[in-house]
């Protein structure tokens, strides 16, 4: 827990967890961390899936994205909260919203938020 500089009445709390299944136990919400074809087979995405590019804000379904997502790790909540990712985001849903601090503030997504990393 810290104070917020500019208003000590304000405190930010940091929860860190051990796994996805503690985060999902102890907020009894859903969380899928894993890489992007354990997503699709757990059913989360398919090809269809649409989401923006991190550097241009451009639109691309996933299918299109082809190899270049092979291996790569995907976060989904349907969480309206602030997440610190293990690695950059490079694409993301519609709703997300990337800060400079380099966390994703999922609060204006309309169900799932999709966060898509880069080692």
């Amino acid at each position: 827990m810290e104070l917020l500089e500019g208003d000590p009445s304000k405190a930010t709390i940091t929860l860190q967890y051990d796994s996805v299944a503690d985060y999902r136990s102890y907020n009894q919400a859903d969380l899928f961390y894993g890489t992007v074809e354990e997503a699709v087979r757990a059913g989360y995405l398919t090809e269809e899936t649409l989401l923006l590019d991190a550097g241009d804000g451009g639109g691309i379904r996933l299918g299109d994205l082809g190899e270049k997502v092979s291996g790569r790790h995907v976060l989904i909540s349907e969480e309206p909260i602030l997440f610190y990712c293990p690695y950059r985001v490079t694409h993301y849903s519609d709703g997300v919203v990337l800060n400079q601090d380099g966390s994703a503030d999922l609060g204006a997504c309309e169900g799932r938020g999709i966060l898509l990393l880069k080692k």
